[in-house]
């Protein structure tokens, strides 16, 4: 069962221990709103999206297949925890076929 805090005995973090206050910077600069390039889809026909899809089936399979036979007693949500994770690299392989 998990300890419960009373959250009234927590230290507010701008406190110390013996009651001495702080000398705590202040933020007086603003900076700007971090803005990023915007990120454009690839202008993928449907020919390209069928072939991305044939690149990419055999690779997704044999991943999924080496995540449940690499642990006999891995469960599907392990097995596609692996496969979700190694999906950006396997992504990133196909579509450089077309670039």
């Amino acid at each position: 069962m998990p300890r419960v805090i009373d959250p009234e005995s927590l230290p507010i973090l701008t406190e110390t221990a013996d009651g001495t206050p702080l000398d705590l910077p202040v933020l007086t600069e603003v900076v700007p709103e971090h803005r990023t390039t915007p990120v454009h889809p690839l202008p993928l026909t449907d020919e390209q999206c069928r072939q991305l899809a044939e690149l990419l089936l055999p690779q997704i399979e044999a991943t999924l297949l080496d995540a449940i036979s690499s642990s006999p007693e891995s469960d599907w949500k392990a097995a596609m925890q692996q496969v979700r994770g190694q999906l950006p690299a396997l992504i990133r392989k196909a579509i450089s076929v077309f670039r």
